[in-house]
C-alpha cells in the first residue's frame, strides 16, 4: 500500500499570504481541522490546524480577518510523496510525532494529506493505528 491509496487528494489550500479568516472558512466548508498552505508557485510552505488558530491568534486578541497565514502557519513540514509505503509514511509520523503528513509531488505541490482519520479510514490494521498512536501519544 502506497501513500496515494489512503490519501484525501487534492485539500484545499491557502496562499501564504491569505488571512486567518480564509481558513476557517475552508475548515468550515471541508469539516477539517487543517489547511495546507502554499506560496505564490504553488508549493507548501507551511500548514495550519484549528488548535493553531485558537491558541496563536484567539488567545492573543489578533484579528482572524487582517492576521496573515505566513505569521502563525507552521513551517516544519513533514512530506511524502505518492508512491511512498504507507509502512514509511506511518513510521515517520510516530517518530516526528505528527498527526498528518502532506502528500507532495517533485515539485513541492501539495497532491493530497494523510490525517489520522485517513488512517483509520483506509488502512483498516490495528496493529497499524496502534502503533502510530503509540508514536504519536506516546
Amino acid at each position: 500500500m502506497q501513500a496515494k491509496d489512503i490519501m484525501t487528494p487534492n485539500p484545499t489550500t491557502c496562499q501564504d499570504t491569505d488571512v486567518v479568516y480564509d481558513a476557517v472558512r475552508i475548515m468550515k466548508l471541508h469539516n477539517t481541522g487543517v489547511v495546507p498552505i502554499v506560496d505564490q508557485n504553488n508549493r507548501c510552505c507551511g500548514i495550519i490546524t484549528d488548535r493553531d488558530i485558537c491558541l496563536q491568534v484567539i488567545l492573543n486578541g489578533q484579528d482572524p480577518k487582517s492576521t496573515e497565514l505566513k505569521s502563525i502557519m507552521s513551517t516544519e513540514l513533514l512530506t511524502c510523496e505518492p508512491d511512498d509505503d504507507i509502512n514509511r509514511v506511518l513510521s515517520q509520523m510516530g517518530l516526528r510525532q505528527v498527526k498528518r503528513i502532506l502528500v507532495v509531488d517533485p515539485d513541492h505541490r501539495c497532491v493530497g494529506i494523510i490525517t489520522e482519520s485517513d488512517i483509520v479510514q483506509r488502512v483498516g490494521k490495528q496493529d497499524k493505528i496502534s502503533e502510530l498512536a503509540s508514536g504519536v501519544y506516546g
